[in-house]
């Protein structure tokens, strides 16, 4: 009989032990899940965090470049208003050239028309100033 209630006792004492331990490895195991989960946030955090990072470096970049781009732009929208302003002045340096070269042409050939005919010998041909810039010249006979 004593070894039967001492059996008893160490079957009840290791029943109530086994509860408590399996309790405590539940409760151990459900800190483990929770600070993995806090872990793997941590880390979803971190890996977040880099990649905030890199787009703020690329912002950062692509904001350079545009600014570089813009100063490009100006500098090469400043260098065409030149350029067009330089062929504006040679298209008009042209036109004037091409007035002179046809008063010219008309001077010559009046002058050998001139020389060809004996009853205009001795003549004048006189070509007044240019004072409008758009005036044509006449011939004047003497």
């Amino acid at each position: 009989a004593i070894g039967l209630e001492y059996s008893y006792l160490l079957s009840t004492q290791l029943s109530s032990q086994r509860t408590y331990y399996e309790e405590k490895l539940e409760s151990v195991t459900l800190q483990l899940s929770n600070l993995t989960n806090q872990l793997q946030k941590l880390s979803n955090e971190k890996t977040v965090e880099k990649k905030v990072e890199k787009f703020v470096e690329k912002s950062e970049r692509l904001e350079r470049e545009l600014n570089e781009e813009k100063e490009l732009t100006k500098s090469l929208l400043s260098k065409q208003e030149y350029l067009q302003t330089q062929l504006e002045d040679r298209d008009s340096k042209i036109k004037d050239l091409e007035e002179q070269v046809r008063d010219l042409m008309f001077f010559f050939s009046a002058q050998d028309k001139m020389a060809e005919n004996p009853e205009l010998a001795g003549g004048n041909v006189v070509i007044p100033e240019n004072n409008g810039g758009n005036t044509r010249k006449k011939k004047c006979k003497k």
